[in-house]
Parts: C-alpha cells; structure tokens; sequence
C-alpha cells in the first residue's frame, strides 16, 4: 500500500510547528576548545579545563538551504513543502543552533501531523503485503514467494523475538511453534478459546512484521483470526493486541499508528466489499469473547 494525502490543512500544520518553536529555548551554538596533554610517566591524557570562544557563526543562505533538504528527506516530506514551512519559522533561531532547532521541528511534526492528516490519509493498493525488513535488507511478500505461491513456512524471527520451546499450540493456531514479542501476545496464543457463544475459530496466526506505511514509522498489526459465527457468517478479524489496563494508557504515538491502521483496513474493505474485515484494538483485561460481541452483529 501507498499512502496518499487529500486536502491536507498545510496551513494549520505549518502554524502548530511554528508555535511549537517560537515557545522552545534554543541556545545558540557556541565554540568551545578543550586542551589535552598525553603524560608519558603515566600513560594517561590529562584533559585541560574547557574554553568558550564564542557563538558558532550562522548558516548562510547556501547551508540553510542544504539544512531544508536534509530535513525533508531524513523526514520523508517533499521539498515544497518543506521550504514553505522553514519560510514560517524563525530562520535566525534555526541558524544559531540548527541540530537542536530541527529536533524540535521533527518533534512537532511527529505531534501535529496526525490532527491535520489522520482524515486526510487515503491508501492505494499494489497487491502485495510485505514483510517489514527494515533498511538491512530489501522487503518480501510476507506471504507468498517470488514464484506467487504460498509460503510453506515462516522464518520465527519475523513472528517474534522470543520462542516457546516444546509448546505445541492448540488446532486453530496457524503455526506449529510459539513466537511472541510481549507477554499479552504470549497469552492470546495460550489462552484464547476455540469455540465461544457459539463461534468457532477457525484458525488464527500472530502476522509477521508486515509494513503498513503510516505518516509516522510502518506499522504491523499483532493478530488475524478467521472465526465462523453462530449466525453462520464469516468474520475476519484483525487485531492490535496492547499490554494496559486502559486505552486511554497506549501512549499516543502507538495511539496515531493504530488510527491510520483502523484508516488502512476501513480502505482494504471499500477494495474487497465481498470480504468484511473487521479491525479491533484489544486492551490487556478484555477477551476474545467480549471482543467479537463488541463488533456486533454477530454471535
């Protein structure tokens, strides 16, 4: 999936960022100058005491310009954008300390950007679901070879960091091992029930870490369920799996990449009408059973 932006409120966005700066201390970078000597008796360097020589002279305009380009693409923005916005913000204070100055920028992107895109977001499908590889390697199709037949198996490391030795899980899961990254994982493998108020479970799987763009970093669900209900109806679930007592305790940049995961399978649904695909968010103290009776219509 690609991620696509509608009518994006640039305005708002660039005014938050701006805000966030003007009210943020930044010293200016200074030049500081440190004497140290090598003792032959004692094979030690002795270190002097630090000198400030004075403030670090401004970027010109060719290094501000190369700052903005470096900005935008360690941020993924498009320069257009990325120059209107450092036309809003105070080019002086950016230029006396410009590493701590785009800190704060990135930071409040990070903070603002989900209130202005979060109902702008839109996804396009290219048909693959890849496998989340990071910058070490190039990503997969998390489920198919390059042959476009279904994988037989799957690497443990793409399902979690830790493994379960000699733990056989119940007929519905999906895999023959247990694999988990948190405990509350480790527990829906465990304890989540077959059959319940009269829907059956037919088989389940932890995703491995597929790639689900975001404003923000990828984001991977944790489960998918595929349960045939009471009323005789075929539910697909998927499901983000979070170890807290509340929701409002999911702190909010795991909160932003689960509102473009809803955003995400809301689109997957208009692209596959035939197939409902119901996303839910599973806090630590509630069931599988409350969890499907909360979907309703079903059971």
């Amino acid at each position: 999936a690609q991620l696509v932006y509608r009518n994006v409120d640039e305005a708002r966005l660039i005014a938050d960022v701006k805000a966030s700066l003007d009210r943020a201390a930044v010293a200016p970078r200074k030049r500081r100058v440190e004497k140290r000597t090598w003792d032959p008796q004692t094979g030690q360097v002795v270190v002097g005491p630090r000198q400030t020589l004075g403030e670090v002279e401004p970027l010109s305009s060719a290094e501000y310009i190369e700052l903005i380009k470096d900005f935008t693409n360690r941020h993924t923005l498009p320069l257009p954008f990325g120059l209107r916005l450092f036309n809003a913000l105070d080019r002086q204070k950016i230029a006396s300390n410009p590493k701590h100055s785009c800190e704060i920028i990135g930071d409040a992107l990070g903070r603002h950007i989900h209130k202005s895109v979060v109902e702008s977001v839109e996804y396009q499908f290219n048909g693959t679901i890849e496998v989340d590889a990071g910058e070490a390697e190039e990503a997969e199709d998390a489920f198919y070879t390059a042959e476009r037949e279904p994988k037989r198996q799957l690497d443990l490391p793409l399902l979690g960091k830790h493994v379960v030795e000699g733990y056989e899980p119940n007929a519905s899961y999906l895999y023959d091992s247990l694999a988990y990254d948190s405990k509350i994982e480790k527990e829906i493998v465990e304890l989540d029930p077959q059959v319940f108020d009269g829907n059956q479970v037919v088989v389940y799987a932890k995703l491995p870490k597929i790639s689900i763009p975001t404003p923000f970093k990828s984001y991977s669900p944790d489960f998918a369920y595929y349960i045939k209900t009471a009323k005789g109806q075929k539910l697909y679930l998927v499901v983000e799996a979070k170890g807290y007592d509340r929701e409002d305790d999911v702190p909010e940049d795991e909160a932003h990449k689960i509102a473009y995961g809803k955003r995400f399978f809301a689109a997957l649904n208009k692209r596959h009408p035939d197939v409902e695909i119901a996303f839910k968010q599973r806090i630590n103290t509630q069931d599988l059973t409350q969890l499907v009776r909360d979907i309703g219509e079903v059971g």
